[in-house]
């Protein structure tokens, strides 16, 4: 049995997947295209491609690798919550050896409309920056990643990719990964969610459950930082509920703007009692999250 390390805040909303029977991924290379000296060889299917990429060591001994998808023009793939439709990627890290834990970060996602709703996720590309502890620092980590995710265009299509890289130990010869490479874990590494704190300036101040005109919704107030403009609001919870676009940000004044967000699912306020939900701010400068649970 496969262990899977996926955010569990993931909707788990998931789209009907269109199967083609005997459908194959032979995976030819694109024209011109390389492998860079210390990442995983590409694994190629027909509309995206998929490695390892090594990053930075930290001084505690944990480092930074990022598992980075390709797409052809036009395809995308999923954040750790998909939407109305779409498939959140899975990655089990079972077979490796030398490895405490892998903890995956998502980077920040777009909104991404098609026949079939709205989904949430990446276009062109996507580094997911995963924070490597090695059982032994002194030895080298042997990293073996199943992956599991979706490419959708007209269609979804799922694809599975075994892959896998050494990592030298802190005592190893570090010197084949060169500052390209890092640069670009560190680059979607910037991208992902900061935690809120009671000091960030794009923040959720307050979030209610109420009744509006006959649908139950999510009222979100947020400090926006001088970017009202440029703000979009994500909101994750239980599976059973379906959050929709937001409505909004309205301006309240001060910096401030008013996010409404129906609840398909629920039949009244108290169905949302006691369930956990994440909110995500996201600008063109940076994102915040906030998860809180329904009183």
């Amino acid at each position: 049995m496969r262990n899977f390390s996926a955010n569990p805040a993931a909707s788990g909303l998931v789209a009907v997947l269109f199967f083609v029977a005997g459908f194959m991924f032979p995976g030819a290379p694109p024209a011109g295209a390389t492998d860079h000296v210390g990442a995983s060889p590409w694994v190629y299917t027909d509309y995206a491609r998929i490695r390892l990429v090594p990053g930075a060591i930290r001084s505690d001994g944990k480092r930074w690798l990022g598992v980075h998808i390709e797409l052809e023009p036009g395809w995308v793939t999923y954040w750790r919550n998909p939407g109305y439709s779409g498939v959140p990627p899975r990655f089990d890290w079972s077979k490796s050896a030398n490895l405490a834990d892998a903890k995956v970060s998502y980077p920040a996602p777009r909104r991404l409309k098609s026949d079939y709703g709205v989904s949430y996720g990446y276009l062109n590309q996507v580094v997911f920056p995963v924070l490597i502890s090695p059982g032994a620092s002194d030895r080298d980590i042997k990293i073996e990643l199943f992956a599991e995710y979706a490419v959708c265009r007209e269609i979804c299509i799922p694809e599975y990719s075994d892959l896998a890289i050494v990592l030298p130990g802190i005592e190893g010869d570090d010197s084949q990964v060169g500052q390209e490479l890092q640069n670009l874990v560190a680059d979607f590494t910037a991208r992902v969610p900061r935690a809120q704190t009671a000091d960030t300036a794009l923040r959720i101040e307050t979030a209610s459950v109420e009744k509006r005109s006959g649908r139950t919704v999510l009222s979100v107030i947020a400090a926006l930082d001088g970017a009202a403009a440029g703000v979009e609001l994500f909101v994750e919870g239980p599976d059973r509920y379906y959050f929709t676009v937001p409505d909004g940000p309205r301006d309240i004044g001060d910096g401030r703007g008013l996010f409404v967000v129906a609840i398909e699912g629920a039949k009244s306020v108290d169905d949302l009692a006691g369930a956990r939900l994440g909110g995500t701010l996201v600008t063109p400068g940076g994102a915040t999250e906030y998860w809180w649970t329904v009183e």
